[in-house]
């Protein structure tokens, strides 16, 4: 490390800088959202075989500079394997792509009072909770830790035909509506598409606004997993929930899945 020099660390500079650039500009020209465009270029810090590979096929071929180079770049890779996959975790998490429960890890096979306050600590500190705080069962934990925040939107005045290309590329069957300002309208499920598409000459009249439901039932991100639980038993026909911040309802958090809720309890209701 105390051999890569300014050169280096310039070096480090140059492919982080590039890494960020390049992804924001990647994420801008195939229309992602900001929250993309800010993180998505933390996931590519991680560096390691190829360029290892390529550095030594370099002084292999050029003795006398590739010695130089080799050096600079393993002193990176040392660097981006230390950062590297803290940047993956959070960029991942921070672009709403990966639910922060799903990145705990199960208790590791230790035995020790040291890997069992390892895990404790990693738990709440994935979770964001104070030290102290009881969590007794799957229900303590909040919504914001398992809604999946990268949510693929509707806009409002999207033509029917348009919106089953949509849908025929997603993995979902509830579509959450937005209008030309981002605020969130509603939610469109599989049974009104399913039902206009017996009556074919309404088709080319109507847009995505006509179809949501406009009250969906929503939930707060901080609300607790077990109020979610019980709100299914009562409804039996709900599997996604909006998530909607409290103090903006006209803002759409996240999306909370029947599925996802499920998984928590069986993952930590099962000891894991």
């Amino acid at each position: 490390m105390t051999h890569i020099g300014l050169l280096g660390m310039v070096y480090v500079f140059s492919r982080t800088l590039g890494k960020w650039l390049g992804a924001v500009i990647g994420a801008r020209l195939g229309a992602f959202g900001r929250r993309e465009q800010s993180y998505v270029g933390l996931t590519l810090l991680a560096q390691a075989g190829v360029a290892i590979g390529l550095a030594n096929s370099l002084v292999q071929a050029w003795p006398l500079g590739g010695r130089l180079i080799e050096t600079i770049v393993l002193g990176s890779v040392v660097i981006f394997e230390l950062i590297g996959p803290l940047a993956v975790r959070h960029g991942l998490v921070r672009a709403g792509e990966v639910p922060i429960l799903s990145l705990l890890q199960k208790r590791a096979p230790q035995g020790a009072l040291e890997g069992l306050h390892s895990v404790a600590a990693h738990f709440r500190s994935s979770l964001g909770l104070p030290a102290g705080h009881p969590l007794r069962d799957p229900g303590d934990i909040l919504v914001r830790h398992i809604m999946r925040q990268n949510v693929e939107t509707v806009s409002n005045a999207t033509p029917f035909n348009e919106l089953l290309r949509f849908i025929a590329h997603s993995r979902y069957d509830r579509f959450p509506v937005v209008d030309a300002e981002g605020r969130f309208l509603g939610m469109i499920n599989y049974t009104e598409i399913r039902n206009l598409l017996f009556e074919p000459a309404l088709v080319p009249l109507v847009v995505a606004g006509d179809l949501l439901a406009p009250n969906p039932r929503s939930i707060p991100p901080d609300a607790p997993l077990r109020i979610a639980l019980e709100t299914l038993r009562q409804h039996r026909d709900l599997s996604y929930f909006p998530v909607i911040d409290p103090e903006e309802p006209e803002r759409l958090l996240g999306i909370l899945s029947q599925n996802d809720l499920l998984a928590a309890f069986r993952r930590f209701g099962s000891g894991a």
